[in-house]
This record gives structure tokens, C-alpha cells and sequence, in this order.
């Protein structure tokens, strides 16, 4: 057996029938060079050109104007669902057995998400931003001390640093959809009161 699978004679008889292309069939160098330059672009009109992108910003602007108007807001608002995630996991820290008045700082918590909610409608958060400043204090004096309780620093992480965060989301009041209590006007909310 051999290394080639054809054999000699093959190769031979095979290279009588290739034909190389005849001479001149292709287009000129001339006529090359006259396609080349016709179908290239050798000067640019900038001021069309930056019209014609301002154009397509300016429809993609609309576009997204118009898709974000479309959307409807979804869940909660981030001012609520982060008191309600403190209270939750303040409660679950003191479930655990820790010490400290768990009381009266549950009772701050459920304050903070009430103020939350009221802030959201009236478009002012210094209520809310003065409890949650509030609970944060009280949070620290029962800090449980070094070691890992991941529900204590999650909820101080939460009033401390994410609500103030949220509460900078307020930008303007909200319309309440509360009914009103017996046939009455709603209730007004007096500037002062704890979650007003």
C-alpha cells in the first residue's frame, strides 16, 4: 500500500483535462478603476447627514416617550415596600429571641409603613423621613453586638440608608383612591400629626 491514494498515472491524465481561463475574458484595469470611483462616495454633505440623525434621535425619543407613558406602574412604591421589608424583618429579628423593647419598636415600624403610604399621597415625606430617623435610633441602641444577624442589619441597612433613598422618589402627590369613611368627606391630614 502507498501513502498516495491516486496513482501516477491518475495525476497525469488529470492534469491534461484542467484548463487554465482564457487570456482577456475579465473586465480591463480601465473599466475597473472607472466601477470603482463611480460606486464609492467621495464627498459627504455633513449638514444633511447631521440632520438626518437628529431626525432619528428625535423619533427615538418620542418612542420611548411614548412606551414609558403606556406603562402602568407596577407593585408598590419603593417608599412602602421598604418600611414594610424593615417591619418584616425587625419582627423576624426580635421572633428570634433578641432583647429590646420589641413593642415600641414594632410600633415605630408599623408608623414608618403608615407615614410611608400618607407621604406617597401627599407628596411630602418629612413625616416619614423623621420616623424612619426615629427607628433607625432605636434600631442602634438594641444592636445585638458583633456576629452575624443578618435580619437586624438588613433592617437598619433598610431605615438608614435604602428609605431615605425611596423617599427621594416622591416627587409630587399622589391621588388617593381611599374611600370615604361612612358617607363622609375624607379625613384631612393636619400637618404635625405622627404619620401626617
Amino acid at each position: 500500500m502507498t501513502d498516495q491514494p491516486f496513482t501516477p498515472d491518475q495525476l497525469a491524465a488529470a492534469g491534461q483535462q484542467v484548463q487554465p481561463p482564457p487570456l482577456g475574458t475579465g473586465p480591463g484595469e480601465d473599466q475597473m478603476t472607472e466601477k470603482a470611483g463611480a460606486a464609492s462616495a467621495t464627498e459627504v454633505d455633513v449638514a444633511a447627514l447631521l440632520a438626518q440623525l437628529q431626525a432619528q434621535q428625535a423619533a427615538m425619543a418620542e418612542e420611548i416617550a411614548r412606551l414609558r407613558g403606556a406603562q402602568a406602574p407596577e407593585g408598590e412604591h419603593p417608599l412602602v415596600s421598604t418600611a414594610t421589608a424593615a417591619r418584616e424583618l425587625i419582627a423576624t429579628h426580635f421572633d428570634r429571641g433578641y432583647k429590646g423593647d420589641a413593642a415600641a419598636i414594632g410600633r415605630l415600624a408599623d408608623d414608618l409603613v403608615d407615614a410611608s403610604g400618607n407621604a406617597i399621597s401627599s407628596g411630602d415625606t418629612a413625616a416619614a423621613r423623621k420616623i424612619a430617623r426615629q427607628l433607625e435610633v432605636e434600631l442602634s441602641r438594641v444592636h445585638p453586638g458583633p456576629g452575624d444577624h443578618h435580619y437586624f442589619k438588613n433592617a437598619l441597612a433598610l431605615v438608614g440608608y435604602h428609605y431615605p433613598i425611596a423617599a427621594d422618589t416622591v416627587t409630587e402627590a399622589q391621588p388617593s383612591n381611599a374611600p370615604a369613611v361612612s358617607g363622609a368627606p375624607a379625613p384631612k391630614i393636619v400637618a404635625g400629626s405622627v404619620t401626617g
